[in-house]
């Protein structure tokens, strides 16, 4: 093992160092409550006595002297919780008694009231059961036992094991005691996030994202604020924080500058036990610690100097400063380290790094094919400055240093920063609890029929999928002759728009699959035929044959719903989901976007997205008003759901053909950004020769 801290180290490396000069702090005990949530028992816990102390009945119904066999029996008194026997229980007589009361002397067993049948105008009851010895009875200890160990040093006490201490008789609990954490950042370039920069200043994100992990986590924590590019200035406040904090981190200032100041005043003031890692993000993450007095004791004070970018810092942040806080509270080197999992990657290869390994974010969700696998989805563009790659993530991939990629459905490791995404709504077990904001008020009965029927259970009480797609009104409520008509028409329209090849090369990132979704009610129900679908579906396939277009745009999947947030929303999810067989890469809607009372697309949309793109829509709302003044009617609603790129356009065939033409500039730059995570760098083809006439042609659509 090299001791030079200016030596790359690996990431496990490096955790073993700040476990070896990370140990538990002191305990101090405190009174049983709430506040010690979360916190980590400081010595083994075990019960002084039985619980129950007294053998207690599990029913509401009668104490008897068992076995004892049906028939009528003299009831001798009533006892209810918390309330003391007063007779010795006869044999061949019975006690009425309820849930968690003691037993009466003599009992031995208790029949349940639904076994029994009072006797009006007598103080008999009729037993209609036989009743065995035993039955029905919490015996002294049968919950806890005197002697036995509750809970255990190192434990975290979360809502049930505060609950087993109250239980068992413990007003008072020795914990040990939390760290703090002090968080600064450095540089001359930074003003607090609620400012307003100047020149070329900009806001301190770092901070504030730090601090609140640290709340998130239920870390005890400190602002130490902004500390300028000054040698003397950090040094003082360094050791300012020292004197309050167990751990000091700060952001910025690690690398190589001539601002960098303070891995040279960590060599200064303390012991640095690495400075360089082996990793991406995160290669200048340096990490020492500084032993000085407190009082007549000695203390130690832990030193994380993490990157100045927003995502180097949060992802170091995860890897070391949290392994250093769970370490000092108590935990062992197990649980001081994120779960981990095994993972499929899905959504697409992943480049690898030649010379470093890569914690990659990503989003975990639960494969809804039935397999069990979790599936891995990358967040798009990994730059370490790039803090819109840690939306949503709630894992970090271990992706291995190397050539090439790593290809689509190779198993990999992931460490699980955050809790995993819940399954899809219409695969939840509590499907129609999931649905309850989505789906229109007969659609839940449906489910709630099918539920309590299972004779019942049609197509359109189940989760859709694939050419269901494809509509005719699941509603009754046209003659059934025309709602078959309006079925074949529709269908055979979808039919000859798909491609037949729809799939292509899925390894040719320009090999675009598409879902176009119709929303209307009319169109739904037949009363007209669909336009404005087959027109988004020609336009595409010229667009694909443009010389000038660099994308091969396969119509995938096409489908008409009704204006109704649940249908809209069902489809989008569906077309969306990478694990399902019907994921698309973009998907087009048409109406439904304007302020009609049925107008809801976007309030469908909108929800779903995990990032949106407001410069895009205003590209459209942009070119709409070249063409009348009314396009700022319309409220498109333009993002990515996972690695697929949404944009909703106006129903009408004119509206639909005017934004097509902003799509045609823009989505190889865009498909690019989502598909490869990054862009070649030329600038895409104008469709306006005269930048000057159109103020918007220099917007940053996309970013």
């Amino acid at each position: 093992m090299t001791t030079n801290p200016d030596v790359p180290i690996s990431v496990e490396e490096a955790i073993l160092r700040v476990l070896m000069h990370s140990s538990a702090l002191g305990c101090e005990s405190l009174p049983l409550s709430p506040a010690l949530l979360g916190r980590i028992a400081g010595e083994d816990v075990v019960a002084k006595e039985n619980f129950p102390p007294f053998a207690a009945s599990i029913m509401d119904g009668f104490a008897v002297v068992g076995p004892l066999q049906p028939g009528t029996y003299p009831i001798m008194e009533s006892i209810h919780a918390g309330a003391t026997p007063q007779l010795i229980l006869a044999p061949e007589s019975v006690s009425y008694i309820t849930t968690g009361a003691a037993l009466p002397p003599g009992a031995s067993a208790v029949v349940k009231v639904e076994d029994t049948e009072t006797m009006p105008g007598t103080k008999e009851v009729k037993i209609k059961v036989p009743v065995a010895d035993g039955q029905h009875i919490r015996q002294i200890g049968s919950d806890v036992a005197c002697g036995e160990t509750v809970i255990r040093k190192g434990q975290v006490l979360g809502p049930y094991e505060l609950g087993v201490l109250a239980t068992t008789g413990f007003p008072v609990v020795k914990v040990f005691r939390k760290p703090i954490v002090g968080v600064m950042s450095t540089g001359n370039e930074l003003v607090d996030s609620c400012a307003t920069p100047t020149g070329s200043q900009v806001r301190d994100c770092n901070r504030l994202s730090l601090i609140s992990s640290c709340h998130e986590l239920g870390q005890e924590v400190i602002d130490l604020g902004i500390v300028s590019d000054s040698k003397e200035e950090l040094h003082r406040r360094l050791l300012e924080a020292a004197k309050h904090c167990d751990i000091v981190v700060s952001s910025g200032g690690v690398s190589m500058g001539a601002a960098d100041f303070v891995k040279p005043l960590l060599r200064e003031i303390g012991t640095v036990h690495f400075a360089k890692l082996n990793m991406k993000p995160g290669k200048p993450t340096t990490f020492a610690s500084f032993e000085h007095a407190d009082g007549s004791a000695r203390k130690k004070t832990l030193f994380f100097g993490l990157p100045g970018n927003p995502v180097s810092c949060l992802v170091t942040k995860s890897l070391f400063v949290d392994t250093a806080v769970k370490r000092l509270q108590g935990l062992d080197s197990e649980a001081c380290l994120h779960p981990q999992l095994t993972v499929s990657l899905a959504g697409g290869s992943i480049k690898l790094d030649p010379e470093r390994p890569e914690y990659h974010r990503a989003i975990l969700v639960n494969s809804v094919d039935g397999s069990g696998r979790v599936l891995a989805y990358s967040t798009g563009n990994q730059r370490s400055s790039r803090i819109l790659s840690m939306l949503s993530a709630n894992a970090l991939l271990f992706l291995p240093k190397g050539p090439g990629v790593i290809a689509e459905g190779t198993v990999v490791q992931a460490l699980l920063i955050r809790p995993l995404t819940a399954a899809l709504k219409a695969q939840s077990v509590h499907a129609r609890a999931a649905l309850l904001d989505f789906a229109d008020e007969e659609e839940v009965q449906q489910r709630t029929t099918s539920t309590t029927n299972p004779s019942t259970t049609s197509s359109s009480a189940l989760p859709l999928h694939g050419a269901d797609y494809v509509s005719f009104p699941r509603k009754q409520d046209a003659p059934v002759a025309v709602v078959a008509a309006a079925a074949t028409a529709i269908t055979a329209a979808a039919a000859s728009v798909l491609d037949t090849d729809a799939q292509g090369d899925q390894s040719d990132w320009r090999n675009i699959r598409v879902g176009l979704l119709t929303i209307s009610d009319r169109a739904h129900k037949g009363v007209y035929d669909d336009a404005s679908g087959p027109e988004m579906a020609r336009l595409l396939k010229e667009m694909s044959a443009a010389s000038d277009f660099s994308l091969n745009m396969l119509i995938r999947a096409t489908a008409v719903v009704p204006d109704e947030r649940g249908a809209i929303e069902r489809v989008v999810s569906q077309w969306s989901d990478p694990s399902s067989s019907e994921a698309v890469d973009l998907i087009l809607t048409s109406g439904g976007t304007g302020f009609g009372v049925r107008d809801l697309t976007p309030e469908a949309i909108k929800p779903l997205l995990h990032r949106e793109a407001p410069g895009v829509a205003q590209a459209l709302l942009n070119e709409g008003l070249k063409h009348t003044p009314l396009a700022v009617l319309s409220r498109p609603v333009v993002g990515t759901r996972f690695a697929t790129f949404i944009c909703t356009l106006p129903g009408s065939v004119k509206a639909v053909r005017e934004n097509i033409v902003v799509l045609k500039t823009l989505l190889p730059r865009i498909m690019e950004l989502i598909k490869e995570g990054e862009c070649s760098g030329h600038p895409p083809p104008s469709t306006n020769p005269d930048p000057s006439s159109n103020p918007s042609s220099n917007h940053p659509v996309l970013k």
